[in-house]
């Protein structure tokens, strides 16, 4: 037993060995019932968020100093407050830098979806063109056109949709999706449009996911369709699968 006169300075010698265990002799109190239970639970406050400092700088890789020597002189009500400003200031910055990290990953994103569809629609309309000389060369000569080249302008269509005023126009979504949920995703969309649709892919290889931050192996998808029916159902199986959705330019010239 200690006298209460002499606790203080005697808890902190015992503290700075390092050598120190409390046994509990009011287990029968609640806690507000405590000797000192406001000042207790500061502590528990200030510990939380030295261990929040502590793991933001794992997170950083940033090593952190030793313990120092206690200050005789130590002031509870500043280092309380100090800590509570550092915690604001901390969090603020860690939330900046997750909003920072998101965006970037999501323009990346963007980026190689906006690539590699527009390779999609340059062969799509190289295709095209490649159809319509070999019909014309077939109609010169009494043939008509071949049955594999029938399906060859579809993508070029979709490009040219706001160009056309009459007819069918097809829309599309493009986005990424997780290479190993690829061939799930493929199926599900010509179920719930009974094969209504027509999808482009293409691995992009290992990606930082935006919202998780963890490194997967992902592929540009385009799904082309007719009607807003079809889209909503692209739509949902998309989210259904956690595949990504990025604006693409309809536009033949916005595409280049």
């Amino acid at each position: 037993m200690i006298p209460a006169e002499a606790a203080h300075n005697t808890i902190t010698a015992l503290g700075e060995v390092g050598m120190l265990q409390f046994k509990d002799l009011n287990a029968d109190k609640s806690a507000f019932q405590r000797t000192y239970a406001n000042q207790i639970k500061r502590c528990d406050e200030m510990a939380r968020q030295v261990r929040f400092f502590q793991e933001e700088l794992r997170k950083a890789n940033v090593p952190a100093a030793s313990l120092l020597p206690s200050d005789r002189a130590f002031d509870f009500d500043r280092m309380e407050g100090e800590l509570l400003q550092l915690e604001s200031e901390l969090s603020q910055l860690t939330s900046n830098s997750e909003r920072l990290r998101r965006s970037h990953n999501e323009l990346l994103e963007l980026q190689l979806v906006l690539e590699r569809a527009a390779v999609f629609f340059s062969d799509a309309r190289s295709d095209a063109l490649a159809t319509r000389e070999d019909d014309e060369g077939r109609r010169g000569l009494g043939e008509g056109p071949a049955l594999s080249d029938i399906g060859a302008p579809l993508l070029e269509s979709a490009s040219a949709a706001p160009e056309a005023s009459k007819g069918v126009q097809l829309g599309f979504v493009a986005g990424t999706v997780l290479t190993d949920r690829l061939a799930a995703f493929e199926r599900l969309l010509f179920r719930a449009t009974r094969g209504n649709v027509y999808l482009r892919s293409a691995g992009v290889g290992s990606v930082e996911d935006p919202s998780t931050g963890e490194r997967h192996d992902k592929a540009v998808y385009v799904v082309f369709f007719s009607g807003e029916r079809a889209r909503a159902k692209v739509s949902k199986a998309a989210e259904a699968f956690g595949a990504a959705r990025y604006p693409f330019p309809e536009d033949r010239a916005a595409q280049r």
